[in-house]
């Protein structure tokens, strides 16, 4: 007799469980990979536009090159790049701006501040968690003209809740 009575409310709990799940693995799996989606930035202020404007182009504005500010996580990377066409020399300059604007040797993932890509990732780039910087693009392009855009970046601590 005990055993019924064990069994009947288990047996009615998994079939409750059965039948009000409508969602398949598929479903469930598809609805949890829903909240991880990639999001893909511009550098025009056209929100329909997913093209990098370089100079030259009609629309091209160097104070658009990069947004005013960008927070990265302390054990994360900050990953930037610069207009890809009718460009000629890049470089990036990060300044410490407690220590009277100083210049900051940043040690990026290829080594060097030159290329069109600006890559560092935090916890081996020598940056410093709570602190605030600021960030210099300057290139040149096929015509000789020179164009400058700057951002703060802010390194903060990852706190994991």
């Amino acid at each position: 007799m005990n055993r019924t009575f064990v069994v009947a409310p288990a047996f009615s709990f998994f079939l409750f469980i059965f039948l009000s799940c409508g969602n398949s693995m598929e479903d469930m799996v598809e609805q949890y990979n829903g909240a991880y989606t990639g999001v893909s930035l511009t550098l025009s202020d056209d929100a329909e536009s997913t093209e990098i404007l370089s100079p030259g182009e009609p629309g091209f504005d160097e104070n658009d090159m990069l947004r005013d500010e960008y927070f990265v996580w302390e054990d994360a990377s900050l990953i930037l790049a610069a207009p890809p066409k009718n460009v000629v020399r890049y470089s990036w300059t990060m300044y410490d701006l407690d220590d009277g604007y100083s210049e900051v040797a940043v040690m990026t993932a290829n080594g060097k501040n030159t290329g069109r890509e600006f890559v560092v990732y935090i916890p081996h780039s020598g940056l410093e968690v709570n602190h605030v910087y600021k960030l210099v693009l300057q290139i040149r392009d096929t015509g000789g003209a020179d164009y400058k855009d700057s951002c703060s970046v802010v390194v903060y601590k990852h706190y994991i809740f």
